[in-house]
């Protein structure tokens, strides 16, 4: 489980650092960043009070639980828009209002940790259960593209909570995976999906793009193992799924990491636009720009050849 953990923090604080990096700062896409970024900041808080077990990386990750419920329904209300009577303004101070209350009574009583945690539990489900039916209230109101990208976040909510199930049937005694961490990671990007890209109007053209991340994922993890077969010298393989979510964070932090670089190249050597583009694209960026060129040089033509035209007609 501290694998997972580990994993969801880090995918969500690169969609929260890709987003932040951007230039067109977008206040749906702020809204968003800042969720993840919070949400973030408690898994790593629960991920090294699982490694080391000190107390204040407890009640940092108790301290991230009760700030995401206000910043949820924050980014709903943007999300499915400000008109919707379930979402207004108050909402988010009356969610914080109660997170303050919380959050004094999470640390009066933080060392009975059952009764920490079944608190936080039902703030957080009682935050998720009012975003997700507002959500649904807007589908049923909605139309065109907006209803069918809030129809897929509807359905991928529906799915991630009913993996996250089998967390529970786990400390029932049932002998299930821990899917709850890998399945929020999985929804969050999805979600970060629909809100950059928002004039995706068919589901298979996300799925498309899940598919492309999927199959690189594959790819790396692949190449890993065959790496390690030719030249490990009987070393001993990590499991596969150790890899596969090692995988998953390479292919998602490469575009952050490349915009970063890119920025910081053009502000403190040079422009740097043509070193961060890929040495199989650079015959396509010639191609376009001599495709750019032709197309101003026919134009300029054009426009040469008309003007006497127009003077033998008059």
């Amino acid at each position: 489980m501290i694998m997972e953990t580990f994993s969801l923090a880090a995918v969500s604080l690169t969609i929260s650092i890709s987003l932040l990096i951007k230039r067109k700062k977008d206040p749906l896409h702020r809204s968003y960043a800042l969720l993840c970024l919070i949400l973030a900041l408690a898994k790593f808080s629960l991920f090294f009070y699982g490694a080391t077990g000190q107390e204040f990386w407890r009640m940092g990750h108790a301290a991230g639980i009760i700030a995401l419920a206000p910043l949820l329904v924050a980014f709903s209300r943007r999300f499915v828009g400000d008109d919707e009577p379930m979402l207004p303004d108050r909402m988010i101070w009356y969610t914080a209002a109660a997170g303050v209350a919380v959050g004094i009574f999470v640390f009066l009583f933080m060392e009975n940790k059952p009764l920490v945690q079944g608190l936080l539990l039902v703030y957080t489900c009682a935050a998720l259960t009012w975003c997700f039916a507002a959500l649904v209230r807007a589908v049923r109101a909605g139309e065109g593209i907006r209803r069918k990208r809030l129809r897929y976040v509807v359905i991928a909510v529906t799915v991630a909570a009913l993996l996250s199930l089998s967390d529970g049937f786990r400390h029932l005694g049932f002998a299930t995976p821990l899917l709850s961490e890998i399945a929020l990671a999985v929804l969050v990007y999805f979600i970060l999906i629909v809100i950059v890209y928002p004039k995706l109007p068919e589901f298979y053209e996300i799925l498309a793009r899940a598919v492309i991340i999927f199959v690189l994922i594959l790819f790396v993890t692949g190449l890993f193992y065959a790496v390690v077969q030719a030249f490990g010298r009987g070393a001993s393989l990590p499991a596969f799924n150790l890899i596969l979510m090692a995988s998953f964070m390479v292919v998602i932090f490469i575009d952050p990491v490349k915009l970063l670089l890119k920025r910081a190249a053009s502000y403190l050597f040079f422009e740097g636009r043509a070193a961060f583009t890929s040495l199989f694209a650079l015959e396509d960026e010639v191609e376009k720009e001599k495709a750019a060129f032709l197309e101003e040089m026919a134009r300029g033509m054009a426009h040469e050849i008309r003007n006497p035209l127009g003077s033998i007609k008059g």
